[in-house]
């Protein structure tokens, strides 16, 4: 057998009989919804992904389509049962999370560090300490003292890079985020600076955890500021006016070029929920094209 494929079992499990309690973040509530219609006008066209633990069905991806078939009244999900260990459902969890979630910058960077981290275990031949927990995130310093040098160096930021298929400047930024200390990452997400990948760069460069909170609190606050003072304060006398969106009133003549120079102009910051979301108008324009031939 190819070692690239993984044995899988498929069948059907009652929703309620499925595990979350190993589950690493919230479900999305717009995304259940979408994903609900999208259920309604075509199924589910991938089934959820479980490892069985003493007799129990333990979810390892598709919570948000296990809460929408909830939501459409469904009793049981198609199950994809997979032959995964502990650390290995760890590493696909994250590995989903990371390439589908919709995460903050600073969730982003906690799960790639900790996608590293347990990789560097299982290399190392440490097995979780608690199966399916996410394990304490550390410094590089720190891995490179406890498993030593040769697996560091077999881990590199580009290993990892290529494992998730993101850039290696990414993983290495995850680390300068990531170490950030607890009150630190608090105060990001109270001020909403955990979108701001630049700004957690930049408190991460302070040593002390009272100077990184300092940082944030600062450049939240000049984020805040009213026009003209931030304008000072960054030495920016004058500011171009942003490109304002006309809106789509009909889409029959609608090039593609145009549609794609709306969303940027309209969504710019969340391109992969709006991929997904013209993606899965699509699927369902196209079965409702298909029934009335």
């Amino acid at each position: 057998m190819n070692a690239y494929v993984r044995p899988a079992k498929h069948t059907f499990v009652a929703i309620d009989e499925i595990d979350l309690s190993h589950t690493i973040r919230p479900y999305n509530a717009s995304v259940v919804g979408e994903l609900a219609q999208s259920i309604r006008a075509i199924g589910l066209q991938t089934p959820l992904t479980c490892i069985v633990r003493d007799g129990l069905h333990i979810l390892v991806a598709g919570r948000n389509r296990l809460e929408a078939l909830r939501l459409v009244g469904a009793e049981q999900a198609p199950v994809r049962i997979v032959d995964f260990s502990d650390v290995e459902a760890q590493l696909w969890r994250l590995s989903e999370n990371l390439h589908r979630a919709e995460l903050t910058k600073l969730q982003y960077d906690q799960q790639v560090v900790q996608y590293a981290e347990i990789l560097k275990a299982k290399l190392a031949g440490e097995a979780a300490a608690q199966p399916l927990q996410a394990p304490k995130v550390e410094p590089l310093r720190q891995t490179v003292a406890q498993y030593g040098e040769p697996v560091a160096d077999k881990v590199s930021n580009r290993f990892v890079a290529r494992e998730l298929n993101i850039p290696e400047q990414t993983v290495r930024r995850a680390y300068q985020t990531a170490s950030l200390s607890p009150e630190a990452q608090e105060v990001a997400v109270e001020t909403g600076l955990d979108h701001n990948r630049t700004a957690l760069l930049k408190a991460s460069k302070e040593r002390t955890p009272e100077a990184q909170t300092a940082t944030i609190r600062r450049l939240a606050e000049r984020k805040t500021a009213p026009e003209a003072q931030l304008a000072t304060l960054e030495g920016v006398v004058e500011r171009p006016a942003e490109p304002t969106a006309r809106p789509l009133r009909n889409l029959e003549h609608l090039s593609g070029g145009e549609l794609a120079r709306w969303v940027k102009q309209t969504t710019p910051a969340d391109r992969t929920h709006v991929i997904r979301v013209l993606r899965m108008a699509a699927d369902i324009l196209e079965d409702e094209v298909t029934k009335q031939e």
